[in-house]
């Protein structure tokens, strides 16, 4: 994929983190398993399949669709000057991005939790604060974001991105839509009616925020439902669920 995507930013459907749930004061780690398709989906616009950890300076784990290209990306929102990410950007920015092709041995054909056989790819998206809690003094970084994938050729986790950063974290529990609101959503750019899609979700979503662990259920999420032609295939509230125009088979 050689156009560089834009920044995220929209809803298509998916879970939506409540107001005044899973405040993070310490640590948020997002687990999920992705649906994928490694050739492409073949849509006119962008559609992303992403989450935030629930972190105001998260990154976000992407997959990315377009034409028919299909690859995954990690976004940072904790670029910033004084704590550049590692290509010198000091605002959010695309950090890499990889064709799912070259990343065959992260993702592997699973039941998606409907019944549906599809490739998934399992990661955990982690922002920690480093220490025992005492602010260190300045420059030296106090978070630290760690993205880590599943090694279906190793079985075992790789980290494949990380970034140490200053910062005062804001509340994103606190107010609606101020930051890290969504969880694990489809992501489109594409005009109404949306295009006609295979199945897209996730399964068996969680996040650990400081010493608890969520399963998403529905005193911690809302379930955006999506435009037509779309429909939700099944859905687990709110942590595993299908939504497109097919289911693949």
């Amino acid at each position: 994929m050689t156009e560089t995507p834009p920044v995220p930013g929209g809803l298509g459907a998916g879970a939506i983190y409540k107001q005044g749930a899973l405040q993070i004061t310490s640590r948020a780690e997002l687990f999920t398993q992705m649906i994928l398709y490694p050739n492409g989906i073949n849509v006119p616009n962008w559609i992303f399949t992403t989450a935030t950890n629930r972190t105001e300076k998260t990154t976000e784990v992407v997959g990315i669709y377009i034409g028919t290209g299909a690859s995954l990306g990690v976004f940072d929102w904790s670029c910033m000057p004084g704590y550049p990410c590692a290509d010198g950007s000091t605002g959010p920015a695309w950090q890499w991005t990889k064709d799912f092709t070259a990343l065959s041995c992260y993702y592997a054909v699973q039941d998606d939790g409907g019944g549906h056989l599809h490739d998934l790819l399992a990661y955990r998206n982690r922002s920690l604060r480093r220490g025992n809690g005492a602010v260190p003094p300045a420059p030296v970084a106090n978070w630290q974001n760690s993205v880590f994938l599943w090694n279906y050729c190793t079985s075992d986790w790789d980290l494949v991105y990380s970034h140490q950063f200053r910062a005062v974290q804001r509340d994103c529990s606190a107010d609606q839509f101020a930051c890290g609101w969504w969880g694990p959503i489809i992501e489109t750019f594409n005009d109404n009616p949306q295009p006609e899609i295979n199945e897209l979700g996730f399964l068996g979503s969680s996040l650990r925020y400081n010493d608890t662990v969520s399963l998403l259920g529905s005193s911690d999420t809302f379930f955006s439902l999506p435009d037509p032609p779309w429909v939700v295939f099944h859905i687990d509230p709110n942590r595993s669920w299908g939504v497109g125009s097919f289911t693949g088979e």
